[in-house]
């Protein structure tokens, strides 16, 4: 959403003008209407996107569907608690240090510095709504919570490429000490331009919670043409939301459902990852529903977590976003392409991981893991025993040259405690679910990308079913990327293309591993500016969900290998 705050409020304006005005030429204007509605063609209004099927299908029954927005999230009661007794043992040690009396305050006014930390803490939420404003008036008590929210900043961000984090109470000190704690604060922040547009289109819906929301009718479907009340608010919505531009909201036309109309309905269902046809169907409702209020708690969620990230990226780079289901491939964070991606369902949702593409294989094997086992083999094998051998299931000990195969010839075999540490894998082969490819990437929960047989499960909207790791629209686009990245990449090429008419297992080590961020932003701007909002697949827009993320990866700053990887 491009949004103009002065174009939106003479929008409203010019809707809410006294109808009076039209007295002796109503018939007239009328007439013109009407005639306008039956010729106008859509290059009348220009259409803002094309008809796209990006986002979720919730595949329940409509009275069951609903979009998760936490609209009763405390931030008072979790992350200003984060290691709460901090303040108490160590903002003393650093006004000690330091040799000062307060660290944000000159006189009775908080420095810039002050200032300018006060409002980055309001706006990732780690404050909460009128917390503040709630302390106490002492600076004692205000200086020590803010300090507690640079700790929690300095802890929680990653100043390159890698995992270190720096030790917060030196840097404080120092930073004191130089008197450069406004440069902390900038270098603590996120560089990246997601993160500022994100925060712009925050203060945006922060002046759009003064205007009514008025709730549709979940039953009315307008049709095109129709002119009724409920259009009158669903036009009011779509031009505070940017989507439709102001000029088109006229006194003729502001409660009519026009093609300016169904193009600005496409327009908000892409932005909001659903299925774009102009239709305003039950989800479209909900999606209305949601207040500026909700969604502001909702950016404000998704800014804290670009403290998950590098502060910016350098060079090339692979960007997974699970609620958006898409990949794409950025070179100094600048997207190059994209593709559709399948993820983790609820019950096996995929983790945020920060990690590299170490190797392509082509051809791979397939271990299912323990519960994949549980859940979808061990059934089948008691029902069919020749079932695993027809699909290309073998029994393996050890890797590489050393590997020892054994055919599954006996229905007695207990599936999850193979005798002699051998394993369940799958042949390469048309059975297989990582397809032609692979894409290993060193993690401690054996997530990667792969191919996948079933493509037509990318032209489903709602994407949250595999059972953990990612699968590709496009696998063949992202080996051509990493391989023509490498100086024997004619060679790379060869062996692939040989590789994928035969069956045998190849692997390519890549010189230069390309890292990959896995995130889980359900709030984010694209490259043309446009406020985008996607589904809260696996209910992580809360704090307590969040704070967890973040010890998490404070205490694993490191990425291991897990041995299924290999």
């Amino acid at each position: 959403m491009k949004f103009n705050l002065h174009d939106s409020l003479i929008g409203q304006l010019s809707v809410s003008r006294n109808m009076v005005h039209l007295c002796s030429g109503y018939v007239v204007v009328g007439l013109l209407a009407i005639i306008l509605l039956m010729l106008s063609p859509r290059s009348f209004a220009k259409p803002f996107l094309p008809k796209l099927h990006s986002g979720f299908e919730i595949p329940v029954q409509v009275q069951n569907i609903r979009l998760n927005v936490n609209v009763d999230a405390a931030p008072l009661n979790s992350f200003v608690y984060h290691d709460r007794d901090l303040s108490d043992r160590v903002y003393p040690k650093i006004l000690l240090r330091t040799s000062q009396n307060r660290l944000w305050y000159h006189g009775n006014e908080l420095t810039q510095s002050g200032l300018m930390l006060l409002n980055i803490l309001k706006d990732i939420g780690w404050l909460g709504d009128n917390h503040w404003e709630s302390l106490p008036v002492d600076q004692v008590s205000r200086d020590r919570i803010l300090t507690q929210g640079i700790y929690f900043l300095l802890q929680s961000s990653r100043f390159d490429q890698g995992n270190m984090h720096e030790n917060p109470v030196n840097t404080l000190v120092r930073s004191f000490k130089l008197d450069q704690e406004l440069d902390l604060i900038y270098r603590v922040l996120p560089r990246q331009k997601g993160f500022w547009q994100l925060r712009k289109h925050l203060h945006y819906y922060q002046q759009l919670q003064q205007y009514d929301w008025p709730s549709l009718d979940p039953d009315f479907v307008p049709k095109l043409g129709q002119r009724h009340q409920q259009i009158g608010h669903l036009r009011h919505k779509l031009v505070l939301l940017g989507d439709l531009p102001s000029q088109y909201q006229t006194q003729a036309r502001f409660d009519v459902f026009d093609v300016v109309a169904e193009d600005a309905l496409q327009r908000f269902q892409a932005r909001h990852g659903l299925v774009a046809d102009g239709k305003l169907g039950p989800v479209t409702h909900l999606a209305l529903g949601i207040s500026p209020k909700q969604r502001t708690q909702q950016i404000k969620f998704n800014l804290l977590r670009w403290f998950e990230l590098p502060r910016s990226f350098k060079g090339q780079s692979v960007h997974v976003n699970i609620p958006s289901y898409q990949l794409q491939y950025r070179n100094n964070g600048r997207t190059l392409t994209s593709m559709k991606v399948i993820v983790g369902n609820k019950n096996n949702p995929t983790p945020v991981l920060s990690t590299q593409i170490n190797r392509l294989t082509v051809n791979p094997t397939w271990t299912p893991t323990p519960k994949i086992i549980m859940d979808d083999l061990v059934e089948e094998y008691k029902q069919d025993p020749s079932y695993l051998s027809r699909k290309d299931f073998q029994l393996v000990k050890g890797y590489w040259k050393n590997k020892v195969i054994k055919e599954i010839n006996s229905p007695d075999y207990d599936l999850l405690n193979l005798p002699n540490d051998f394993r369940l894998v799958q042949a390469p082969g048309s059975f297989n679910p990582l397809g032609k490819y692979r894409f290993n990437m060193p993690n401690g929960y054996a997530i990667y990308l792969h191919d996948t047989p079933g493509k037509w499960m990318f032209r489903k909207p709602y994407r949250a079913l595999s059972h953990g790791c990612i699968r590709l629209e496009q696998p063949e686009l992202l080996a051509e990327i990493l391989v023509s990245q490498s100086e024997k990449s004619d060679t790379e090429r060869e062996i692939i293309n040989q590789a994928k008419k035969q069956s045998d297992t190849r692997m390519l080590y890549l010189a230069s591993p390309v890292p990959v961020y896995v995130t889980y932003h359900t709030a984010w701007v694209d490259d043309s500016g446009e406020m985008n909002f996607n589904q809260d697949i696996y209910n992580l827009d809360n704090y307590s969900a969040l704070l967890t993320q973040f010890k998490n990866i404070l205490s694993n700053p490191v990425i291991t290998l897990s041995q299924i990887n290999l």
